[in-house]
């Protein structure tokens, strides 16, 4: 079984909340982003990895590092019932980025990822475009498995329906499925999540203010907003004018409001009651000075405790496969590491690609009777981190020099190589003495002199 933890890249990162539970499931998250501001800033207080601000419409996938995982709850605006304008993917603003999502996962090639969204992207009028989206990643090589769940049958304490995709890579042979829901008497209320902090306010951080009780939207003067101790929340929302009611006074339903006492209204939840109904620890907050409606914006997310319970079984099974497909342990001189000017991080990710679709074209050099590795440290890298098969040839040599002049001669050669880095290997070449150099074909000396 590999020792490493399993790397976590979080698109649409938000301001951390789904961060936790890919933390609490004991993954590494190697890189996250959002095009907001406010949310990295609050990303970055409440984690040691830092998130950046980026778009990932202008972001190439293959300037970011290589995570086994690509989690994504891009945004729903686009598809939820109570938008105006749900145009669904192709909505420019913000429908499209699923396909982004899609480009990510192309270009890295991970062993799984994770998709979340509404219900409502289940809509008849988004399901050719939703099916076209499974069977791209089918084309792709990904097993895919697809459910609409109720958060709250998992232990979140509010009744919260997502639609999950989970992709595995099919060469990983990763069976995957969904978590079981928790027994009933596992299933959490108002009472569990918040009842402890009702005399608590402004005892703990994000718990002191709350919405304005009389800033409605049409859509909440519309129905019932309040949820009573015994139940689970409704669901947790960005929009601050649809933040649901505190269960106390109780019974009070705002679509009949014109029979009911205005002077008793119950107040909206604070960010704390949101965060808690999230299953976010009252360790994280938000940073002081923060706007209350960016606050309850980024409230939303996937509950950390339903976003442990999707990893979980995915990180086994890449831990799993690791450990089943573990490739040859080889040596690596330091010296000779560093001696070729090493690939810059898109170069990188390019050829493990190519490695991926190809494979390892090119066998990997080794210092005879020392298992050293001389040519190929890049290769060895990559399929140690994706487990991809190699070939190795030993070679021998007379002492590190030869080692050298042998790396120069041989990655002249290299398909891979823009006219920088032929350039800078030439300079290298030519620091060294001809004759110090059998493996430099003369032939091949005389061309480049000339």
């Amino acid at each position: 079984m590999s020792s490493e933890k399993v790397k976590v890249i979080d698109l649409f990162c938000g301001a951390g909340v789904g961060a936790v539970g890919i933390i609490d499931a004991n993954c590494e998250i190697v890189y996250a982003c959002d095009t907001s501001k406010f949310a990295v800033e609050n990303y970055n207080h409440n984690h040691n990895h830092e998130a950046v601000v980026a778009n990932v419409r202008t972001l190439n996938p293959l300037d970011i590092p290589y995570g086994d995982i690509i989690v994504g709850g891009f945004p729903c605006k686009s598809f939820s019932i109570g938008s105006h304008v749900a145009k669904g993917f192709d909505d420019k603003d913000t429908g499209d980025l699923a396909f982004h999502f899609y480009r990510f996962v192309k270009s890295l090639m991970p062993l799984g990822f994770v998709i979340e969204n509404v219900s409502a992207i289940t809509r008849d009028k988004f399901k050719e475009d939703l099916n076209s989206l499974k069977q791209a990643f089918k084309d792709l090589g990904y097993l895919i498995e697809d459910k609409l769940l109720d958060c709250y049958d998992y232990g979140v304490p509010q009744n919260r329906k997502r639609f999950f995709i989970v992709g595995t890579r099919a060469d990983a042979k990763i069976n995957y499925e969904f978590p079981d829901p928790v027994p009933e008497n596992e299933k959490r209320t108002l009472r569990d999540a918040i009842y402890d902090i009702k005399d608590k306010m402004c005892e703990l951080p994000n718990h002191c203010d709350h919405h304005d009780v009389m800033d409605h939207s049409p859509r909440f003067r519309g129905m019932n907003r309040q949820r009573q101790w015994d139940q689970p929340a409704f669901t947790v929302v960005s929009d601050t004018r649809n933040i649901c009611m505190y269960p106390e006074p109780p019974n009070y339903n705002i679509s009949k409001e014109e029979v009911l006492d205005k002077s008793k209204m119950p107040r909206r939840f604070t960010p704390r009651e949101n965060l808690r109904l999230q299953t976010v620890p009252d360790s994280f907050e938000f940073i002081e000075g923060s706007s209350l409606s960016m606050q309850y914006k980024r409230c939303s997310g996937i509950p950390p405790l339903m976003m442990r319970k999707l990893i979980e079984p995915l990180r086994d099974g890449i831990i799993e496969y690791k450990g089943r497909n573990q490739v040859p342990k080889l040596n690596i001189d330091k010296e000779l590491e560093n001696f070729i000017t090493p690939l810059a991080r898109r170069q990188r990710n390019s050829l493990a690609l190519d490695i991926y679709e190809n494979g390892c074209r090119d066998s990997i050099i080794l210092w005879k009777g020392k298992n050293i590795i001389v040519d190929g440290h890049n290769r060895y890298r990559i399929c140690q981190e994706r487990n991809f098969e190699f070939n190795t040839i030993e070679q021998d040599f007379s002492d590190i020099e030869q080692a050298k002049s042998f790396m120069i001669s041989n990655q002249i050669t290299r398909r891979n190589l823009n006219s920088f880095e032929q350039v800078e290997l030439l300079k290298k070449m030519f620091e060294r003495k001809k004759e110090d150099n059998p493996f430099i074909k003369k032939s091949l000396y005389k061309e480049i002199s000339d």
